[in-house]
């Protein structure tokens, strides 16, 4: 019997960190929006907002320690600045675009993992905007998603802001979904596939961790020091996800 396979997504199947790729393209499509419809006074701030952003993806670059303080800035620039006033109608487009182009920087460990699956769902634990995920991979036929995170708050149908809110309870969802009977049979063995310290503690949950093929080379030792056997660290080469998703 395959094992039941269960994934985390950003850093995980697609090489993007966070959610500011999905709230760059509503705040672009607001942008070209305000352009189009000779809303001036938006257009400047939001024009601003911009500049503003890209000041501080500079300065991450700089100094990448930085990265958690400037993501949450720039999660409170969005917030309150780029997101409140628009129709939920455009945002959910926007998040259609940036799901239409994060199918084309999917991992192949995404097909692998869909490969070792087979008919068995496979589902994916994450953080991900709203239906942002559904967007990307609604179409797996085989995928069960379960999305939890950051979220658009919104009245009737229009954005008032952004919410942020961090998942480090995976573990817990996990060990939920792997009582589900719909998802795992008795007897089967359970596959967890993470890539930073939010996903370790699914090693204890699961049968078998897999270190994600785009994970950092520290974390890769880290968990294979700390789990031993429990933990696999494939490479990307073309069938080693497979077999360590499959326990081979």
């Amino acid at each position: 019997m395959k094992p039941a396979i269960f994934s985390d997504w950003n850093m995980t199947l697609i090489d993007q960190p966070d959610d500011s790729p999905a709230l760059k393209q509503i705040g672009m499509d607001e942008l070209k929006y305000c352009f189009l419809h000779g809303k001036l006074g938006r257009l400047r701030k939001l024009a601003s907002l911009k500049k503003e952003i890209e000041r501080m993806v500079k300065e991450y670059r700089e100094d990448p320690e930085s990265h958690e303080e400037i993501l949450r800035r720039t999660y409170e620039l969005y917030g309150k600045e780029a997101i409140p006033g628009i129709p939920m109608t455009r945002i959910l487009n926007s998040i259609g675009k940036y799901g239409k182009n994060a199918v084309n920087r999917l991992d192949g460990a995404f097909y692998e993992m869909m490969e070792a699956a087979g008919e068995k769902p496979t589902v994916i634990i994450t953080v991900a905007l709203d239906d942002g995920v559904h967007k990307v991979a609604g179409n797996g036929g085989n995928l069960f998603l379960l999305v939890d995170g950051s979220s658009i708050k919104h009245e009737d149908g229009i954005a008032t802001g952004f919410e942020m809110r961090n998942y480090n309870d995976k573990h817990i969802e996990l060990g939920r979904q792997i009582r589900n009977p719909k998802l795992v049979k008795p007897g089967q063995k359970t596959v967890y596939m993470g890539d930073d310290f939010r996903d370790a503690p699914c090693a204890e949950v699961a049968d078998i961790f897999v270190v994600a093929p785009l994970a950092k080379d520290d974390y890769r030792q880290l968990m294979a020091c700390k789990y031993g056997s429990k933990v696999r660290t494939p490479s990307r080469r073309r069938g080693d996800v497979y077999k360590a998703l499959t326990m081979e």
